[in-house]
């Protein structure tokens, strides 16, 4: 019925509203405060531990939204004009513009995925990432 339509409409909408809080707060709590709390090296060894406990396809998908990440960074960048806004982390006083961090991200993405595997990922991104996703990306076009 249309009462249970609109329930479904206004979880989905909660939940689009909840991950954009834990997206937000992931990217400006939590990971300045890694970054200072912890070498690179020690995140590249935590990063090993976790995606050595992966299965197949959740790497699959964590290289698609690796991929993605980029088109994120990206697509932010491009709502703000382009400007130099920065995201500053505490201690070091280092601060990134959106294009720097673009870069730093595409750098890691060229070292880290092997160039045999980038081809693929448009595959999965279609078999794996796009049919979890839709709900989402659904609800994003009507809302």
């Amino acid at each position: 019925s249309c009462a249970y339509f609109r329930q479904v409409h206004a979880d989905l909408r909660e939940l689009a509203r909840r991950s954009v809080t834990l997206y937000e707060r992931e990217e400006y709590v939590l990971a300045p405060y890694i970054a200072r709390a912890f070498s690179e090296r020690e995140q590249r060894k935590y990063n090993e531990r976790v995606l050595d406990s992966l299965s197949f396809k959740d790497k699959q998908l964590s290289i698609v939204y690796f991929s993605e990440s980029l088109h994120d960074v990206s697509d932010y960048s491009l709502r703000d004009n382009g400007s130099a806004r920065a995201a500053t982390t505490t201690g070091d006083q280092r601060t990134l513009s959106y294009s720097q961090a673009r870069e730093k991200l595409s750098r890691a993405f060229r070292e880290e995925i092997p160039r045999f595997v980038r081809p693929l990922i448009p595959i999965w991104r279609q078999c794996i990432y796009e049919p979890r996703s839709a709900a989402l990306r659904a609800f994003e076009k009507t809302d």
